[in-house]
């Protein structure tokens, strides 16, 4: 499947904050970071961050296999 530079990735909070659904992680927690586009800078925490790094591998696999890049 294609990767391009703004998708969304897993990464390792660097400071205390609170993510777009009002949930306040910890510094070291680990946190699902979309950087730029559409939901620029916004950040998913505990279980909200699983299911959006669900809902984007599906339209990831979605998109190669439509598009027949695989």
């Amino acid at each position: 499947m294609a990767s391009y530079r703004n998708d969304p990735y897993w990464t390792t909070a660097r400071w205390d904050g609170v993510d777009a659904n009002g949930r306040a992680y910890l510094k070291g927690e680990r946190i699902f970071l979309f950087p730029k586009g559409q939901r620029g800078n916004t950040v998913f925490s505990g279980e909200n961050a699983e299911r959006e790094s669900a809902a984007f591998e599906s339209a990831k696999f979605d998109e190669s296999q439509m598009t027949g890049n695989w």
